[in-house]
């Protein structure tokens, strides 16, 4: 899907595999990209959390990445 797209207001909903161990550092990649090019965008992301480590991990990169609460 092209962003932005033609409506001025959505939301992206990111739900991937969790097949590969780096899956959350292209969720940060997709959002720094995503947010770029559809700052007014809503990003949702969904993320099992049957690990701790991972998701706490996403999340101080996340926090250090100056995406905006």
């Amino acid at each position: 899907m092209p962003l932005p797209p033609r409506e001025k207001r959505g939301l992206v909903l990111i739900d991937p595999p969790f097949e590969n161990d780096d899956e959350f550092d292209r969720i940060l990649a997709g959002l720094v990209t995503g947010l770029e090019r559809w700052p007014t965008g809503i990003y949702c992301v969904w993320y099992p959390l049957s690990e701790r480590a991972a998701p706490l991990r996403f999340r101080r990169n996340l926090e250090g990445s100056g995406i905006r609460k």
